[in-house]
């Protein structure tokens, strides 16, 4: 359910080993100098709204392909999924 739909992310920075991070697009704010370090890949413009396609980078108001930069997600907005089973986690 939604569009674009919620990313699913293993061994997400600074979450717990183990269950799988869910995170709606719209709940990871661009966050300057801090949070998860982050390159776009792509960008597809879809009229009023702009999809950014990125990869969580081991080694910006408004991304473009190649440029790295930063986000954090918002703690309030985070779903976490059981590895083996799918169902959320309270």
């Amino acid at each position: 359910m939604g569009s674009p739909p919620m990313n699913l992310l293993r061994h997400a920075p600074g979450t717990p080993a183990g269950p799988i991070l869910g995170l709606r697009p719209e709940h990871l704010p661009l966050t300057p100098g801090e949070g998860w370090s982050l390159q776009a890949d792509t960008v597809e413009l879809l009229g009023a709204e702009r999809l950014e396609h990125v990869r969580l980078d081991e080694a910006v108001a408004s991304p473009v392909p190649g440029q790295h930069f930063s986000a954090s997600p918002r703690p309030d907005c985070v779903h976490y999924f059981d590895l083996h089973t799918g169902l959320r986690l309270p």
